[in-house]
C-alpha cells in the first residue's frame, strides 16, 4: 500500500455477523464469519435455498466472466469430515459486453470466509453465500482479473476411508448459482417461489490447474493433471499436480483415500 494511503474500513450488519471491507490500493478483502455459519442450513434448508434466491435469483442472467486458469491449496481432514481451501481464479470476460460487476457464490456450509477482488464489496447478506463486487474498472471483452479465496467447508459426511470432492465445495462458483434453488415443484410452491425454467449453463472449460493437496498421512490425494511432487511434512501427506488444461470444470473432481481402502 503506498504510504500515506489508509484502509477503509466498513462493516456490514454487526449484530450476528461479521463482514469487514478493507479497501485499499490492492482492492476488497471480504472478512466474513458468522455467529451460527451452518446451523441455519441444517436446521431449515429449504428456507435457506429460497432465500438465497429471493435474495438473489435477479442476478441470475447477468453477464459473468469465466475461469480459465486455477492454483489451488487444499487441505482435507477426513476424520473430521472438513476441508480448507484457499488460492486463486483467473476469470476471463468471454461475453460481447463490459462487466462492471463479480458476484461470488461460496461453497454451502462455508465459513470464515475470505475474498479479494480489485473493487469494493456492494451487496452481502447474513447467513447467505453470494457477495457482490463493483470492479474497479469494468471487465472489457477478453479481458481477465485474478480473484483470491479462503474458506472452510463442513462436509457433514461420514466415513473417513474415501472422499470424493466436487468443484462446488472447493471453488467459489463465479456469479450467482442456481444449483442451489429448490427444483421440486411442490416445496417451491410451500416456500412461495415461482415455477423457474432457468437454461441449462454450458459447463466452463479449464485450462491451466495447479493443486498442492494435504490430506491425512494414510491417504493417498488425487487431482486431475500430473503428479509432480509428494512429500511428507508435520504428519500430512502432499501431493502436487499440475494440468495444463484440465477440462470441463464441472469434473474437475479431487479424492482422498485410505491407502488400501476397497473401490466403491
Amino acid at each position: 500500500m503506498a504510504q500515506g494511503t489508509r484502509p477503509h474500513v466498513r462493516r456490514i450488519a454487526a449484530t450476528a455477523w461479521v463482514a469487514v471491507v478493507l479497501c485499499g490500493m490492492v482492492g476488497a478483502w471480504t472478512l466474513r464469519k458468522d455467529r451460527d455459519p451452518v446451523g441455519r442450513q441444517d436446521r431449515n434448508p429449504q428456507g435457506w435455498a429460497a432465500a438465497y434466491e429471493r435474495a438473489f435469483g435477479h442476478l441470475a442472467r447477468l453477464p459473468q466472466p469465466r475461469p480459465s486458469r486455477v492454483e489451488l491449496a487444499l487441505d482435507v481432514f477426513p476424520a473430521e469430515q472438513r476441508l480448507r481451501s484457499r488460492g486463486s481464479v483467473v476469470v476471463r470476460n468471454e461475453t460481447p459486453v463490459n462487466i462492471p460487476e463479480l458476484h461470488l457464490t461460496a461453497p454451502r456450509r462455508s465459513t470464515s470466509i475470505t475474498f479479494r477482488v480489485p473493487g469494493e464489496i456492494i451487496a452481502a447478506q447474513e447467513h447467505l453465500p453470494l457477495y457482490s463486487y463493483r470492479l474497479r474498472r469494468p471487465l472489457e471483452p477478453g479481458e481477465t482479473l485474478r480473484l483470491r479465496f479462503q474458506f472452510e467447508v463442513d462436509l457433514a459426511r461420514t466415513g473417513a476411508e474415501r472422499l470424493a470432492l466436487q468443484p462446488s465445495e472447493f471453488l467459489p462458483h463465479i456469479g450467482y448459482d442456481p444449483s442451489l434453488e429448490l427444483d421440486n415443484a411442490r416445496i417451491r410452491r410451500r416456500q412461495n417461489l415461482p415455477l423457474v425454467d432457468r437454461p441449462r449453463a454450458d459447463t466452463p472449460s479449464l485450462g491451466h490447474f495447479r493443486a498442492t493437496l494435504s490430506t491425512a498421512a494414510q491417504h493417498v490425494a488425487v487431482a486431475p493433471g500430473t503428479l509432480t511432487r509428494q512429500w511428507r511434512e508435520d504428519g500430512r501427506a502432499f501431493y502436487e499436480y499440475v494440468a495444463a488444461e484440465a477440462g470441463p470444470l464441472a469434473d474437475l473432481s479431487i479424492q482422498s483415500t485410505r491407502q488400501g481402502a476397497s473401490r466403491p
